[in-house]
């Protein structure tokens, strides 16, 4: 009888398949507007949307109404000389709340002027009623600016230039870091855009 034949070792490699560009979500990552409980985006029973720095860049998102509109589920008007209105639901105007660093900055018609996204860090959008959490005017859903935050430590600095058709140019520059004491910290950001349009030259 014959012994029984013995197969060479079979070794099979392979690696995760990796994400190009910003198409990783942290869902672990805190809500500063959704919940005052600190809970993260995986904890929150909401419909919530988060437009990190990166994806404004990739995108060329411009302005928060720009970036506001690239949400599911949410509609923007917004006009050079007029507040802009957002839309959630069937709900728009004083009935969805704008917040800026989880804190009301009042009716959206005085406050949602057209606004430069360079010194955002993330724009959070829970859409669905929020009035448990931020009273009157939370019905259709809320919009959570939140800035960047300074480097501590150490001195950094971000820079973005890009140019685009109808010669638009914009240039974005931000610097922070730590001064004297790991209490104080500091951080500046600034931004240019000029382009040709049906209106003439504009500069913000």
């Amino acid at each position: 009888m014959e012994d029984p034949a013995t197969l060479p070792e079979v070794l099979v490699e392979g690696e995760r398949p990796k994400l190009v560009g910003t198409g990783s979500l942290n869902l672990e990552q805190p809500s500063q507007g959704s919940s005052r409980l600190g809970l993260s985006l995986r904890e929150i029973p909401a419909s919530i949307n988060v437009i990190t720095q990166e994806t404004m860049q990739e995108r060329g998102l411009r302005t928060v109404s720009e970036a506001i509109q690239a949400a599911t589920g949410v509609t923007v008007g917004d006009h050079l000389v007029s507040p802009g209105a957002f839309s959630m639901r069937g709900f728009s105007g004083s009935q969805v709340r704008l917040l800026f660093d989880g804190l009301s900055l009042g009716p959206t018609g005085f406050v949602t002027r057209p606004r430069d996204s360079w010194n955002l860090e993330r724009i959070e959008i829970l859409k669905g009623p929020a009035s448990v959490l931020y009273g009157e005017g939370a019905v259709g859903g809320m919009v959570n600016l939140v800035t960047k935050r300074p480097y501590r430590g150490t001195l950094g600095t971000d820079v973005s230039v890009s140019y685009g058709s109808f010669n638009t140019v914009r240039a974005g520059l931000g610097n922070g870091g730590t001064l004297w004491t790991d209490k104080l910290h500091y951080r500046i950001d600034a931004s240019y855009q000029n382009a040709d349009s049906v209106m003439g030259v504009q500069h913000t």
